[in-house]
């Protein structure tokens, strides 16, 4: 806390002059106050300040600034270290401290009041990094023209002067990510979209912390590349005073996204130990990879900048990227040629996620399983079953589409019954193209086991899996992963019938579970010889889909709400009031449903289709939750020529 006391001005001002207060060290500017219009002053700053010895100077300007022209030192004061600790007094923590000023120039009347009350509190120097820090942001947004350098500025110099080792600098860093994160994450119901990764980096970036604080050496390049976070995420300063956040939503969904790719990278990179990595075992992909995280933020900021309105002129010379990109494509084209040989089947995953904001729990926690650091002990299959119509394949088709966006989706598998495509024989091999697809290293192992072993796809799935996926992830593809790489069988259940799956089910429950590296997500309902095979195996995460839980229940009403903007639209001719049905039958429908979502959707469907809304309505309301009566009306309108095709809302996921 800083004020001034016993100013006397030499004239009367017609308003009230502008103020800040400038501190220096050894004639070094360390600090200063934001700028205050008032006749006696007060700020509520916090400013560390760090000095060679007792005997270093604290020099101390009061400073008005004007409309025009530039501005003048109305007082100024010097104390040392020492007289100002020996001022606060020995064992108190906080003091108000009064440190005399002089007039100078022509604002004041000389006084021998006239002094700086400081209040002198001793903190950490991790706190006075942290503060550095968070100052250091401030002053970015305030410049915004060079915030990156400025940033640079006031955090290099925090960790020149602090006594602190690196471990704690980059203990600071990551606690303001952190906090910085966590805006984000709260502000995910403007943003829905974005929460799942502002969720899972804020998570991930949590557990580093954790162990950052027990580590005893760290490098340089990741107190760099997370400095680097912290500046991008600059912005949460003023995210409540942002007019219209909507308008920087893809930026933020971008930067979001890619801080959550580079949190598991951080994790990957530290989980290994610093202190192996100092003495030489740093490779050079890491190099690279950090290289190309800072200059993905660098390129982030700029782009929020311009969203921002802080435009920034910059070119980017190109040249040898686009020629390294075309020999590149060269040698993915020739590989994807070979692969072509695996006969992939490609299964219809063009389909709908959850209503955004709904159904987060769960989603979180699946998250939260699929991207656990790797160990001996680690759980890499995860197995979410429930009864038909729960939503698992919605589910399932979030989680696609959230690490897609991360880059770390490795293949996913949408069985439906009675369909080619689901036989079991294709499982193995279309993991292995889609692999392959995702990592050129993969690719080149994949290509080669298929130069040794042309007719591998007339294999047995266990020879199958050994060469396309056990040896290849156990070579030389397992150092060109970065992070966990994600695996989604959707509706195991409708993969074939009992007999033709069985060994696939006995590969996945024994085999599976030794994957390096790779997260496999299951769903399926609890079928027996699913169940029987996934029962004792310690190393799948078993986890039922409960549709009777509040906020599935909460997220069945929310889905239906939604819809029925919908409904509103198709039905414009019958003038519907905006907030139809009302309430009161969105409440009612949401308890039909019971918690299927299958019941929700096929029930909105109905409505949207039919002719007369308010008698469907009706009609749907009578019926009761009788799922296979919801089907009779929905085929009955059908058949009547009234609506348009149904079929798709009436398969059970």
């Amino acid at each position: 806390m800083f004020s001034v006391s016993g100013i006397q001005w030499r004239k009367k001002w017609p308003i009230a002059p502008n103020l800040e207060v400038a501190i220096n060290v050894d004639g070094i500017p360390m600090a200063q106050t934001h700028r205050k219009r008032d006749f006696v002053p007060m700020w509520n700053s916090l400013l560390p300040l760090s000095a060679e010895g007792p005997t270093s100077v604290i020099g101390l300007h009061l400073v008005r600034h004007h409309t025009v022209g530039k501005p003048n030192t109305c007082a100024k004061g010097e104390i040392e270290i020492h007289q100002l600790l020996e001022m606060c007094g020995q064992g108190l923590d906080s003091k108000d401290v009064p440190i005399p000023l002089n007039a100078v120039g022509k604002d004041l009347e000389a006084s021998p009041g006239l002094a700086l009350i400081v209040r002198l509190a001793r903190i950490g120097r991790d706190q006075v990094i942290e503060i550095a820090i968070a100052d250091a942001v401030e002053d970015s947004a305030v410049l915004g023209s060079v915030p990156t350098s400025d940033l640079r500025r006031v955090t290099g110099f925090a960790l020149q002067n602090s006594d602190s080792n690196l471990v704690s600098s980059l203990e600071g860093l990551l606690k303001i990510l952190t906090s910085r994160l966590d805006v984000v994450v709260k502000i995910g119901g403007v943003i829905a979209k974005i929460h799942p990764f502002a969720e899972l980096a804020y998570n991930v970036l949590t557990s580093v912390y954790d162990v950052v604080k027990k580590q005893q050496n760290t490098d340089q390049s990741i107190v760099q590349l997370v400095n680097t976070m912290v500046d991008v995420y600059s912005f949460t300063k003023d995210v409540n005073s942002l007019p219209d956040i909507e308008r920087i939503e893809g930026v933020v969904s971008v930067i979001v996204q890619e801080t959550a790719r580079c949190a598991l990278f951080i994790r990957e990179y530290t989980a290994h130990g610093f202190a192996a990595r100092l003495v030489g075992q740093i490779i050079s992909q890491d190099t690279q990879t950090i290289q190309d995280f800072m200059a993905a933020f660098d390129k982030h900021k700029q782009s929020l900048d311009w969203a921002l309105g802080v435009h920034i002129a910059f070119t980017i010379n190109n040249a040898r990227d686009i020629a390294q990109c075309s020999l590149e494509v060269a040698k993915d084209t020739q590989q994807l040629e070979i692969l072509k040989n695996l006969n992939p089947v490609k299964m219809n995953s063009n389909r709908d996620g959850c209503l955004p904001g709904t159904r987060r729990d769960i989603l979180s926690l699946i998250i939260t399983e699929l991207t656990k650091p790797v160990s001996a002990n680690s759980q890499n299959v995860f197995w979410l079953y429930g009864v038909a119509g729960a939503g698992k394949s919605t589910i399932a088709t979030s989680i696609c589409q959230t690490f897609n966006a991360l880059g770390l989706l490795g293949a996913s598998l949408f069985f439906t019954r009675s369909n080619e495509a689901s036989s079991p024989s294709f499982v193995i091999r279309t993991i292995a193209y889609s692999l392959a697809k995702s990592n050129t290293q993969m690719a080149s192992e994949i290509c080669l086991v298929m130069h040794r072993h042309p007719h591998i796809i007339d294999a047995s799935i266990e020879d199958q899996f050994q060469r396309l996926l056990l040896e290849p992830l156990m070579n030389h593809a397992r150092d060109h992963i970065r992070g966990p790489t994600i695996i989604i069988l959707d509706a195991l259940d409708e993969c074939g019938d009992l007999e033709s799956r069985r060994r696939l089910i006995s590969l996945i429950s024994n085999r599976f579970t030794t994957l390096p590296l790779l997260r496999i997500l299951i769903t399926s309902r609890p079928d027996l010889d699913i169940a029987a095979a996934f029962r004792k195996q310690s190393s799948i995460v078993k986890m039922p889909l409960d549709i009777a839980t509040p906020s599935s229940l909460e997220d069945i009403r929310l889905y239906i709400d939604a819809e029925m903007m919908d409904v509103r639209q198709m039905h414009f001719s019958w003038d519907l009031d905006p907030t139809w049905p009302g309430e009161e039958k969105i409440n009612a429908l949401g308890t039909l449903a019971a918690g299927l979502f299958i019941w929700a959707s096929t029930a909105t469907k109905y409505l949207r289709n039919a002719h007369d809304p308010n008698d469907a309505l009706d009609h749907l309301l009578k019926k009761g939750s009788d799922l296979d009566a919801l089907y009779a009306v929905a085929l009955q309108v059908q058949n009547s020529g009234k609506t348009g095709h149904l079929q798709s809302g009436l398969k059970l996921v």
